[in-house]
Order: C-alpha cells, then structure tokens, then sequence
C-alpha cells in the first residue's frame, strides 16, 4: 500500500491561557426546580392535570401565572444554600450564588414544564403511580355517586358511610358532621352533576378502628347489599351530631 502523508500544518494562538468557565444554572437544574410544581397543596397534581388536554399557549401562560402566584422559596436551585425561585407577573426567575440568573416568562415555563410531562419527567415515579392511584378513584366515584345518593335517600336522617373502592367515604353535611371525631381532613371533589362535593373517607382496611371511633358518641346501622355484596354503615343518631 502507498504511504499516504499530509503536509503537517501548525496553528499559533495569542491565548496565554484557557479562560476558565463561570458557574451556571444548568437544564438539568431549571428542569428539576419547574418538577417541583407551584409549591401549593395540589399544585403539582393541577399542572399535570392542565396539560392533559390541549390549550393555546396564551391559556398555557395565563393558568400557570394564576397557579404559581407571586411568591418564591429558597433552596430552589438543587437545593443549595443562597438559591431562591422567584414567581410573580411576568414569570419565573431562578437565582443561584455565583451564577447568572434565569429568566423565564409564562410563555417559556408552560412550553418547559410541557416537555417535561411530554418525557415523563415531571413526576417521580412514586408521584405518577399516586396520581394515577387518584384519578381510579375519582373514576369510580362518579361511577358510584348515584348509588350513594339512592342509598342516602333511603336513609336521610342518618350519616352514610359508602364504600368507594378501597377507601369509605362520607359526603356533603355527613362529610362535615364527622370529620372531627374521626380525625379526618375534609376535602372538595368534581362530581358529575353534583360540582365541587366536600368529602373526607379513610382506608376500607381500618373500618374496624374508625367504627369504633364512632361506637363512642354514635349507635351504628349495618346492612348488607345482597346484589353488590357490600356493606354499608350509618350513624342512627345523626342530630346528636349536627346540633
């Protein structure tokens, strides 16, 4: 084989020296502070839920504005010390010691916080399986609410506790008449046909525990759904509680 050779070429810089690179915020870092959602209670779960559905980017910007708010929090950069996220009219800006900050209007966090539910990065897993564990839940309650209002009619001086899946749950006045004694937190739902339903409920395997929470202040009806096969439970002496 011909030996091939190449005129050998030299190049010649002024540079005395490699200029050294300043620190930066860093995508994977922007990424992770918009993953931690708006930093309200269910926030997170109302972004992704947001951009399920298609909406203008105008709409994207404008509910992202009302959800995050104006506000902030420290910590936001890879949780370092002396890094803060601020949130106001104009959008979100990100600053961390040493670095550049990072401004970002409405327009550009809706098209980031879209790609990254696009790419599965906006939840953890844990926090996709939980959500995805939420609305088989709401799925079901729509399914069963007429069930629950055909059984609260049969029993309307009574406090119903209605099987829901996994859970029992108590709707409306009977939600609100027992929260207390039963340490539970009220909530709000969407219901079809029924809008925004103030609710609380607890886990079907600690029926026993919160029965007997009840057994306390309250006489408790049994009864047995023969065509369902499930039980449902009701406080008798349901004016006790509300008066």
């Amino acid at each position: 084989m011909k030996d091939l050779s190449l005129p050998r070429k030299e190049y010649h810089s002024d540079m005395a020296a490699v200029p050294e690179t300043g620190r930066f915020i860093t995508g994977d870092e922007i990424a992770a502070s918009l993953a931690n959602g708006s930093g309200f209670e269910g926030g997170k779960a109302r972004i992704y839920e947001f951009f399920q559905t298609p909406h203008t980017p105008k709409e994207s910007a404008d509910f992202l504005k009302k959800e995050y708010g104006i506000g902030g929090r420290t910590h936001a950069v890879s949780r370092e010390s002396g890094s803060y996220e601020d949130h106001g009219s104009k959008g979100i800006t990100l600053r961390k010691t040493g670095c550049a900050d990072v401004q970002m209007n409405w327009s550009k966090v809706a098209s980031r916080i879209s790609e990254l539910i696009r790419t599965n990065r906006y939840f953890t897993p844990d926090e996709q399986a939980a959500y995805d564990k939420a609305m088989e839940q709401d799925a079901l309650r729509n399914a069963v609410y007429n069930d629950y209002n055909d059984v609260k009619a049969a029993h309307p001086d009574e406090i119903v506790l209605y099987q829901v899946g996994d859970f029992f749950e108590l709707y409306g006045e009977d939600a609100r008449a027992v929260a207390d004694d039963l340490s539970l937190e009220l909530t709000r739902r969407n219901l079809e046909g029924a809008g925004r339903v103030t609710m609380c409920g607890f886990p079907a395997n600690e029926l026993g525990e919160y029965v007997e929470k009840l057994r306390e202040k309250h006489r408790i009806r049994t009864a047995w759904d023969e065509e369902k096969e499930e039980w449902y439970f009701s406080v008798v002496d349901v004016v006790a509680v509300l008066t």
